[in-house]
Parts: C-alpha cells; structure tokens; sequence
C-alpha cells in the first residue's frame, strides 16, 4: 500500500520507518509522517485503515 501512496498529497511530510521483530511473529514495519496539517494525515489514516492496516494520528508533542 505504502509503494502505491499518492505521495503529492502527503505534501512534503518527513518520515521515519522503523523494523521489529515480536516473539512468535514475522517483521512489522513502524511507520511515522511529521508535518501534515491534521486533515492530511485523517483522509491517509483512513485510506490505510480501508486497507485493514492499523493506523492513529497524534498531535504534535503528544
């Protein structure tokens, strides 16, 4: 999903992408986008969560 990501509307954002290996299970990919105005990152948590991948948006500083 991530490869397929219209990344013009993520406008510039700053990401980080973090691996993890939990006990019993394969690797999960952590993903983090700072500087999207509130409403950018709601409609991209939304698009992901249709796509039955987990997904919240925090506030700066939070």
């Amino acid at each position: 999903i991530a490869r397929q990501a219209d990344y013009g509307r993520l406008g510039g954002a700053r990401s980080v992408v973090q691996a993890t290996t939990p006990p019993g299970r394969g690797t999960l990919y952590r993903a983090r986008l700072a500087g999207l105005a509130r409403q950018t990152a709601g409609d991209a948590c939304a698009e992901l969560s249709s796509h039955r991948i987990a997904c919240m948006v925090v506030a700066p500083g939070g």
